[in-house]
C-alpha cells in the first residue's frame, strides 16, 4: 500500500523566511506528517528530500515514511500550476483519489463564520473517488462525500484535557515522533534516509 498527502501551491518566486522553521517543511509538513503519525504511528525509516525550487528558500519537500508493509509520502511544492490530488491511496484491491483541501480556512478568510450555512462544506467536484475490485471480482467506482471538518473541536478537547475530563487527542509519543521527523530533516545533507529504532529515536 502507498499513500500520498500533498499540499501544493502555485507561488513561484515568492520568498520565504530564511530560518528553516518558517519554511515549507516546518510550516506545512508538520500538518501532513502529524496526520500520518497519528494514524500509523512512528515510521521505521524516513527519507528526506528538502530543497529549493526557486529563490533559495527551502520551499519544497518530499518526505517518505516507511512502515512494515507500506509507505506514506508527504509532499509540498510551490510550483504546481495544475491542481494535484490532496490524497492518493493505492492498495492491492483499489485506489482512492481526493482533490482539494479542507474549506474551513478558506471560509474564515472570506469572513464567514462556523455557524453559517454551508460553512466548510466541500464542493462535490472535490469528493473522493474510489475504484476497487469487489468480492465477486467486478470493478466498481464510488464517490465518497467529504466529512465536515471542525476546527472548534480542537479547543473543546483542549479544555476537556486541561480539566481532566478527557485525555489528549495527541499522545506524547506521537508528538515526540513528529518533532524528531521534522528536526532530522535539517540535521544533515539532503537527500538521505534516517532509521527509527523502537524508542522512536533516529539512528
Amino acid at each position: 500500500m502507498e499513500l500520498e498527502s500533498h499540499i501544493d501551491y502555485d507561488r513561484p518566486g515568492i520568498p520565504l523566511p530564511k530560518d528553516h522553521v518558517n519554511r515549507a517543511f516546518y510550516g506545512l509538513g508538520v500538518h501532513t506528517t502529524d496526520q500520518m503519525v497519528s494514524i500509523f504511528g512512528a515510521p521505521e525509516k524516513v527519507y528526506y528530500d528538502i530543497r529549493s525550487q526557486s529563490e533559495g528558500s527551502n520551499d519544497y519537500y518530499h518526505v517518505e515514511l516507511f512502515y512494515k508493509n507500506f509507505k506514506a509520502i508527504v509532499k509540498t511544492s510551490m510550483i504546481v500550476k495544475t491542481p494535484y490530488p490532496r490524497f492518493i491511496l493505492h492498495g492491492t484491491k483499489g485506489s482512492f483519489i481526493k482533490y482539494g483541501i479542507d474549506k474551513q480556512e478558506e471560509c474564515l478568510k472570506a469572513g464567514r463564520m462556523p455557524w453559517e450555512k454551508d460553512f466548510g462544506i466541500d464542493p462535490k467536484e472535490n469528493y473522493g473517488k474510489v475504484s476497487f475490485t469487489d468480492e465477486e471480482g467486478k470493478d466498481r467506482n464510488l464517490t465518497i462525500p467529504t466529512p465536515l471538518g471542525d476546527y472548534g473541536r480542537f479547543y473543546d478537547v483542549f479544555v476537556e484535557a486541561i480539566e481532566g475530563k478527557k485525555g489528549s487527542l495527541v499522545t506524547e509519543e506521537e508528538a515526540l515522533a513528529v518533532i524528531e521527523i521534522l528536526e532530522n530533516g535539517f540535521s544533515g545533507q539532503n537527500p538521505r534516509v534516517h532509521a527509527f529504532n523502537k524508542n522512536n529515536k533516529t539512528e
